[in-house]
This record gives structure tokens, C-alpha cells and sequence, in this order.
């Protein structure tokens, strides 16, 4: 996923970009990086948390972003995209419980704070 989005050619960025499906409620990603590809949809999507290390992400808002991710996937193949190809990335300023970094592993959703990105170096 890495290496394909390394490649990737940026077209649109989207702060707050909304989606809705028949069967859902409107939904908001924080941050859309869309990339431009002529064979599949290509994307960049991030959550964003900045709270102190005691108000840490919820196991109940990180499920929610994959299910976002999930209606979006779903949105995007209605629309005639055959091939999807998101990089999902929650971003937690001050990290997240053990086991909440493990579940977003488990579905393939990649998790940063600000010492992986080096900002409090």
C-alpha cells in the first residue's frame, strides 16, 4: 500500500470532505488527499485527534472510521470506480491504547502520533 501510494500522483486535497450513501447519515473525513490514475481511484484518507494522553481515541471512534471507510469504498464504486485504493491513516497526537493501535492494524489502517512523525523530536 505503501509503495503505490509513495508513487502516487496528487490531484485534489479536501479538508472536511463530506460523503452520504441511501443508507447512511453524512459522513466527514477529516483530510482527502485524492491521487491521479487512470486505471483506479486512488486516495489518501485521514482521521485526525489532537486531545491530551488521558482522552486517548475510543475503540467506539475508531471503529466508526472504518466503517467510514467502508461507506466510502462503497460510495466510490457507485460511482463506476472498479479499482479503489485508499491509504488510511489515523492520526492521534498522543498515541493510542495498545489495543486500540492493534485493531486498526487488523484492518489495514495505519496509525501515526507525533513522535512517529518525529514532531517532538
Amino acid at each position: 500500500m505503501l509503495s503505490l501510494i509513495q508513487s502516487m500522483t496528487i490531484g485534489n486535497i479536501y479538508i472536511n470532505y463530506y460523503i452520504q450513501s441511501p443508507e447512511s447519515v453524512v459522513q466527514e473525513l477529516d483530510v482527502l488527499v485524492e491521487g491521479v490514475s487512470e486505471t483506479m481511484f486512488q486516495g489518501i484518507v485521514f482521521e485526525t485527534k489532537n486531545r491530551d494522553d488521558k482522552n486517548l481515541p475510543t475503540e467506539k471512534e475508531i471503529q466508526l472510521f472504518v466503517q467510514k471507510l467502508e461507506l466510502f469504498t462503497h460510495s466510490l464504486k457507485r460511482q463506476g470506480h472498479e479499482r479503489v485504493m485508499l491509504c488510511p491513516i489515523y492520526f492521534s497526537a498522543n498515541g493510542f491504547e495498545p489495543d486500540i493501535e492493534k485493531y486498526l492494524f487488523e484492518h489495514h489502517v495505519l496509525a501515526a502520533d507525533m513522535d512517529s512523525w518525529g514532531i517532538n523530536s
